[in-house]
């Protein structure tokens, strides 16, 4: 907060406007320096959440405006959650945003369309007047066909139902793998000019917010259903949102009808017209597309064993599975090393394919179905032999057996069948020879029979 404009050389509008995704290889720099210059930017966090308590049956609800995809009713844990920063301590706003991605550019996550934002707003500004105001927390969102916690599943149902859901509430899983370790984050700085309304007896005074933005890099995946959560879809911009508290109330000697309005390029001074709040950040005019003072702009904080990694290998992050507990000791993330003790890899498979019986059947060492590495493993024994494993023709070596049998049997039958048909005929007639062919009728009959039987013993 500040009673004078945005300085020159400062970021201004959100978010970060780059000209590029950061992964993809710069204009003018080697591919393996800018790795290197950027695996300089890791540092740990500098900061530190103290999550309230989860909550295990709050009633969360929905606001859906053109503007906003705002969730309330989160206050039973956000209401003790406090950040601290250096010396400066921030208050966690009640409401999670919800609107397209800010920030693709930054985090390259495929097919992560979405962003969820919380925001902290400095409480001790006056003792702090370098911090800044506010401190976005940012995370992608994926929809896809699971939630990674179900309170993304009540949320959903919050919007499409039009009416709250009780459900738990753990912010400590919001942008952290748990309550103490942070995931990996790109964090940088902006300053935003505004318009104090009603301030200290004046029509108005221009002023400025310094604003830190941290931007997880791991999305979140989310269940949304069109009228759900597919309606942040239209929501393009972010709108700053610290209830309890208002972004005012940073300023101080502000009262109840001051208010603050951010630029939206309508007025002659760029602010809006009306006198009414404006709380919708505007993005920047100015794209970044200069490798080193893009280097200069941005921070790339990991967790302490992650030192030192390149970018390439901090984007695999993946998300951690749902109610996996522990600190950077227990766990690791695809792409890193560290002072780890079992690594973990995830695959995906089928569930009509490989679960069996409530058991998954795949082989966990290189993701493939165990039943094609069991049939690998009998073919190697046979020496290759796949007529043995495989049914595609239908044809076994036993079938060709029983089926030469079987057609021989019905062959036989029916020839007996009309020699039976010509003995009768003999007898009727009273021709010679007539018992004599019963007789060898007979033997042909018992021969057939013991062949049959001892057959079908094999």
């Amino acid at each position: 907060m500040a009673l004078q404009t945005c300085q020159p050389g400062e970021s201004l509008g959100f978010p970060l406007a780059l000209g590029q995704k950061l992964s993809d290889p710069w204009s003018n720099i080697d591919p393996q320096v800018a790795q290197k210059r950027l695996r300089d930017l890791t540092v740990t966090p500098d900061f530190s959440i103290s999550w309230g308590p989860p909550s295990q049956s709050s009633k969360i609800s929905a606001s859906v405006t053109k503007e906003a995809v705002q969730i309330r009713g989160i206050d039973t844990v956000s209401d003790s959650s406090t950040m601290i920063f250096g010396n400066a301590t921030y208050k966690c706003s009640s409401v999670i945003s919800i609107l397209k991605n800010q920030h693709t550019l930054l985090t390259s996550t495929k097919a992560s369309d979405y962003e969820v934002i919380m925001a902290f707003q400095i409480k001790n500004k006056q003792e702090n007047p370098s911090s800044p105001d506010i401190i976005l927390m940012c995370r992608p969102l994926v929809f896809s066909d699971f939630n990674t916690s179900p309170f993304w599943a009540s949320v959903n149902a919050a919007i499409l139902q039009e009416k709250p859901q009780a459900t738990v509430v753990d912010l400590s899983k919001m942008f952290s793998y748990d309550s103490s370790t942070f995931m990996p984050m790109i964090s940088y700085y902006l300053c935003s000019n505004v318009k104090l309304l009603n301030y200290k007896n004046s029509v108005s005074q221009l002023g400025s917010l310094k604003i830190r933005v941290n931007v997880v890099l791991s999305p979140i995946y989310v269940v949304a259903d069109t009228n759900g959560l597919g309606k942040c879809n239209n929501v393009n911009k972010y709108t700053l949102i610290t209830e309890p508290r208002r972004p005012v109330d940073i300023f101080e000697g502000v009262s109840a009808n001051t208010v603050l309005q951010f630029k939206n390029g309508l007025g002659n001074d760029q602010f809006p017209v009306v006198t009414s709040e404006n709380l919708v950040l505007q993005p920047s005019s100015n794209r970044l597309s200069d490798f080193d003072t893009l280097t200069n702009r941005i921070m790339i904080m990991v967790p302490e064993a992650f030192l030192g990694k390149s970018l390439a290998d901090i984007l695999k992050a993946k998300n951690p599975v749902e109610g996996f507990r522990g600190g950077v000791e227990s766990f690791t993330v695809e792409g890193f090393t560290g002072d780890t003790k079992k690594a973990l890899k995830c695959y995906r498979i089928d569930p009509e394919k490989d679960i069996v019986d409530g058991q998954i059947m795949v082989d966990p060492t290189t993701g493939e179905p165990l039943q094609s590495v069991l049939d690998q493993e009998k073919k190697d024994s046979l020496g290759g032999d796949l007529l043995a494993l495989t049914n595609s023709s239908g044809v076994m070596p036993g079938d060709v057996q029983h089926i030469t049998f079987v057609f021989l049997t019905t062959l036989l039958s029916v020839g007996l069948f009309g020699y039976l048909v010509y003995i009768s005929n003999m007898i009727i007639s009273r021709q010679q020879y007539a018992y004599i062919n019963l007789g060898i009728f007979g033997i042909l009959l018992a021969s057939l029979m013991t062949t049959g039987f001892l057959f079908s013993k094999k």
